[in-house]
């Protein structure tokens, strides 16, 4: 093994996370792989994921937001740092979250609408959850309608 090689200290970090269920070992190895290669928010969404999982939601947040100041409109920081928020009963900020996707991500507007649902019923804002599940079931209406169209065509 090469003590150089970040992949491997990676790869092992996901197989000792999942398959030997040795978070410490997992995590020290997700730390050096990081340490080898500090830019790489692969690297670090996974410790996140895996912190997440862990229940270490501030650690989780805290790689999230290290992606973010590098590339602030990564789609997967911010929805998973939006959905640690949610497990950490902090909704206001995942709120904020998914509202500054919405506002450049329209491709995964579906997603976004349905966890912004979800976030606004926790705060009790009923009207406005009801507003997004209505938003989605248009737009999955509007793509089952293009899809009988397709299908329909000789």
């Amino acid at each position: 093994m090469d003590p150089k090689n970040a992949n491997y200290y990676f790869q092992r970090a996901s197989f000792r996370y999942k398959k030997l269920h040795d978070p410490d070992g997992a995590f020290s190895d997700f730390n050096k792989a990081i340490l080898l290669k500090p830019r790489n928010t692969e690297y670090i969404l996974s410790r996140a994921f895996h912190r997440g999982d862990a229940g270490d939601y501030p650690k989780a947040i805290a790689d999230c937001t290290t992606i973010l100041k590098m590339k602030p409109r990564n789609f997967f920081a911010r929805t998973t740092r939006a959905r640690l928020y949610q497990l950490a009963g902090e909704n206001q900020k995942a709120l904020a979250d998914l509202n500054f996707l919405l506002k450049f991500d329209r491709y995964n507007e579906l997603s976004i609408l349905q966890d912004r649902a979800k976030v606004y019923r926790t705060l009790g804002n009923v009207p406005k959850a009801e507003a997004d599940e209505r938003r989605v079931k248009f737009l999955t209406g509007d793509l089952d309608r293009r899809l009988d169209e397709i299908i329909k065509k000789p």
